[in-house]
């Protein structure tokens, strides 16, 4: 079949070269990822490949959709892929211990399959797997090549969690989970490597097309935690007392590694953390204290100038209260603190120079799934010692425009027919721009969760479709019908249809809506036409 191009938001290009998943098809698309991100061009920010599409990521400062598909189509090796070369290296062997508490279900998987364990086992190993792509998390990679009698079903109800390292099965194919996450898939065994250190060159153990072996090995196994790089702040600036509700170090995200799996991560706002930074002459995408629903206190150690942006609230400095968002300039011993958020979820505090935080894939953001980056993976905790970066001066910019005005609970965002609108039934996108749906109570950076009175109806090919990469701002609707707007910590693929994408711009306002705040959308026309090349 020809390669179908379509766009995916304001910044996506999907590309799919099959419909169905067979290796010689991953092949195709590996071998067209490779291509696309050798010919470097213009504002090319990632490429995703899956079972059968490739998603290509753009800047939209540096090309737009009509430019980039242009170029895409006019190269026959990427319109026209052939399969990837084989690589001349033997296949990674992959030791595993099977059965027990590191492979909970392999007894049920031999019960469902009619076969032994020994049996599961031996047909598990005996294989020869191939990577099609990473996904899911960091690292985590979705191989081919299961043995047709040991297909399976996913689990009914998904874990909650899974340990890291397990070794796991779902239809035809097999895959191994590099960090504890939740997972719907049947465990079979467990491996004692590292799959995934974000500290490294090559983050991840495996990656796209790579031949796999697993070899039975005694249990029960343990695989090391990644490690953590120890950081100490180059110029300490301010101590956090009481860490607030949830505060993060976020700077405008991952670039260039969902590919490898990486959520893009930063600021859930990225307008209003440019403007913050704009006050204090810092770079767009420096680093700085993503607040939610209360902030914290800091203590400076050193004069800065700090400003906020974002979240409405009160800044009190020494216990004087302080209008509008900045620059302010604090002393050594000043004390900062906020009021209650009064419009709005997160705010941005800003420092001149920006916060500092170790630079992993490329970025100080904390990746709150992944459990890394920022300052050690996580919230920030009392008595934390936050430093100065010193290395993110920016031009003289007018503050960026308030991603907040105007709203007061109530959102309304612009939202582009997805790769999948042709899913859905007229009556979908109907109810989707129709009603005004309800922020969920368990929303969180990963995706925001809405409830409306009307069900989105699928049509009759069903709320699954063969996994593909996701870019931010993608509105899911899975069976039960309820849409799922994927935000900055989102898994990079996913199998589920997508009606429509929240626009870059207008997924900032949505990084700040909160449990019972009400969002409506808005359909508008793609940036380009669907074509096949």
């Amino acid at each position: 079949m020809a390669a179908l191009l379509r766009p995916v938001g304001d910044t996506g290009i999907l590309i799919t070269y099959g419909s169905s998943i067979a290796e010689e098809t991953s092949l195709r698309v590996l071998e067209a990822a490779r291509r696309i991100r050798e010919a470097a061009m213009p504002g090319v920010e990632d490429v995703i490949p899956a079972y059968t599409t490739v998603l290509v990521i753009f800047d939209r400062e540096q090309t737009d959709y009509r430019a980039l598909a242009d170029a895409l189509a006019a190269d026959p090796g990427i319109a026209s892929p052939p399969p990837l070369p084989e690589e001349d290296r033997p296949p990674r062997k992959l030791p595993t211990a099977y059965g027990g508490e590191d492979g909970p279900d392999l007894g049920e998987v031999a019960r469902r399959t009619g076969l032994s364990p020994g049996e599961v086992v031996r047909r598990h190993t005996e294989r020869e797997y191939r990577v099609y792509f990473l996904g899911f998390t960091p690292g985590y990679p979705y191989m081919g090549g299961l043995d047709p009698r040991l297909e399976i079903p996913r689990l009914h109800t998904p874990r909650t969690r899974v340990p890291a390292g397990s070794v796991a099965i779902a239809g035809l194919q097999t895959g191994l989970y590099p960090m504890e996450s939740p997972g719907g898939w049947s465990l079979i065994g467990r491996t004692p490597l590292l799959l995934f250190d974000p500290t490294a060159e090559e983050p991840t153990y495996l990656r796209p097309g790579d031949r796999v072996h697993f070899e039975s090995i005694p249990g029960p196994v343990t695989p090391p935690p990644p490690p953590r790089p120890e950081f100490s702040p180059r110029e300490p600036l301010c101590l956090l007392g009481y860490p607030g509700l949830y505060t993060t170090l976020q700077d405008a995200g991952r670039r260039g590694f969902m590919h490898l799996g990486a959520s893009r991560a930063g600021a859930a706002d990225v307008l209003s953390l440019a403007r913050a930074n704009a006050l204090v002459g810092n770079r767009p995408d420096a680093a700085a204290l993503e607040m939610t629903a209360l902030g914290p206190e800091l203590r400076f150690l050193a004069s800065a100038r700090i400003a906020t942006g974002g979240a409405h609230c009160g800044l009190l400095l020494d216990d004087e209260s302080v209008e509008g968002r900045g620059p302010f300039r604090v002393k050594s011993g000043t004390r900062v603190r906020f009021t209650p958020f009064r419009v709005g979820l997160r705010a941005y505090l800003a420092v001149d120079g920006g916060f500092d935080g170790p630079l992993m894939m490329g970025s100080r953001s904390t990746d709150t799934v992944a459990e890394f980056g920022g300052i050690d993976g996580g919230a920030l905790r009392a008595n934390t010692i936050l430093g100065r970066a010193q290395d993110a001066p920016g031009k003289a910019v007018p503050p960026a425009r308030e991603a907040l005005a105007g709203t007061k609970g109530d959102f309304v965002v612009r939202a582009i027919p997805g790769p999948q609108s042709h899913h859905f039934p007229d009556a979908a996108r109907e109810a989707l721009q129709s009603q005004a749906f309800t922020v969920s109570n368990d929303s969180n950076r990963m995706g925001l969760r809405l409830r409306g009175s009307a069900i989105i109806p699928h049509n009759d090919r069903g709320p699954d479709i063969i996994s593909e990469g996701i870019l931010p701002g993608s509105i899911q609707i899975p069976g039960d019908g309820h849409p799922i707007v994927m935000g900055p910590n989102a898994q990079t693929t996913g199998g589920y249809a997508k009606i429509a994408v929240v626009p870059s711009s207008d997924l900032a306002l949505l990084g700040q809506a909160q449990p019972g705040d009400m969002v409506r959308f808005r359909l508008t026309d793609p940036p380009g036409e669907s074509r096949e090349i």
